[in-house]
Order: C-alpha cells, then sequence, then structure tokens
C-alpha cells in the first residue's frame, strides 16, 4: 500500500493475562509510540483494518486496551481486539504530526489507500462502500451496547424500589 506516509515497521501483538490487548509499548517494543503524535494503523487476522490518528499514540492505544465508560468507539476495537486475539499494528509519528490537521490529513490518505487496496476498512470513511466491514464494525456496535444495557439493567436492579413500584412512574409525573 503506498500512501506516501513514512510508516515504521509492522509489530504483532496479542492479549495479556488479563484478556486485554497487549499493544507494544514505548522504548523496547515500538519506540514511536511514547507519548508521540502521529496516524497508526492496526490489521486484524482475518483482513479487516482500522487507521486513526492521536495526539498521544501511546494513550491512544491505552484507550482501546482499557475503554472508558461510554466511549462506543474505543469499545468497539477492544472488543474486536479482544475477539481477534492478535493483531498487527503500525505507526509513523514525530514532529510531523504535531498539529491535529496534518494528522487527520494523513489518516485520510491511509484509510483512503487502505479501501483502495481491497483491505476492509473498518473506519466511518472507509466502510461506507465495503459492506462487509460495515457489517463487522456494526456487529461490534451492538456488542458494545448490549454489554452497556446489561450494565445498566443491573444498576437499576440494584436501586432500593420496592417490587410493586419498580416500573410506576414517580409521583407527579
Amino acid at each position: 500500500m503506498d500512501d506516501g506516509i513514512a510508516w515504521g515497521p509492522m509489530v504483532t501483538f496479542g492479549l495479556c493475562p488479563q484478556g486485554k490487548p497487549k499493544f507494544p509499548k514505548g522504548r523496547l517494543d515500538l519506540p514511536e509510540t511514547d507519548g508521540q503524535p502521529g496516524v497508526y494503523r492496526i490489521d486484524l487476522p482475518d483482513g479487516f483494518t482500522h487507521g486513526g490518528q492521536s495526539k498521544n499514540l501511546a494513550k491512544r492505544f491505552d484507550d482501546y486496551r482499557n475503554p472508558k465508560a461510554g466511549v462506543e468507539t474505543e469499545a468497539v476495537l477492544h472488543g474486536l481486539l479482544v475477539e481477534a486475539r492478535t493483531a498487527r499494528v503500525q505507526v509513523a509519528s514525530g514532529p510531523a504530526y504535531a498539529s491535529a490537521a496534518a494528522r487527520h490529513a494523513a489518516e485520510r490518505k491511509a484509510i483512503q489507500a487502505a479501501a483502495s487496496s481491497g483491505a476492509h476498512v473498518l473506519n466511518k470513511a472507509g466502510s461506507g462502500s465495503n459492506p462487509h466491514a460495515a457489517a463487522r464494525w456494526l456487529r461490534g456496535r451492538a456488542a458494545y451496547h448490549r454489554r452497556e444495557l446489561a450494565r445498566i439493567e443491573a444498576e437499576i436492579a440494584q436501586l432500593p424500589i420496592p417490587a410493586a413500584t419498580a416500573g410506576a412512574p414517580a409521583p407527579g409525573a
């Protein structure tokens, strides 16, 4: 794929003993991520690809390892990585990506190049023309929302509401 981006080496990663994605960390495995801005590409073993950008690559990868509550993209990608059990990541980083505009332009370029090469691009920009990628992403979103709904239902179940009034509207409503 020739997108004009000076990508670093492709690095394979798997899951840690806790079952979370174990992204290569810092100086030992992937020095380009040590708090640096840049763009990245994650390739799943079944041919699906996700591209992105961040002002801090190490933080972005940590977000995919430990998604914040309510952040759909982080949670969906986390779920896809856990399901795959292994993936490959490639980054391009450095001062050229210090501005958000430069990162966004490089991300768009990488996504377009991946889609043009026939990759199943999971990003919204690439999935519109690829029904396989769109379906994969939507299934990931559905799984995320099922988990969120179960979490919310568990919270409701913990509320001290008498069973007879559990479904009743609040007084004055």
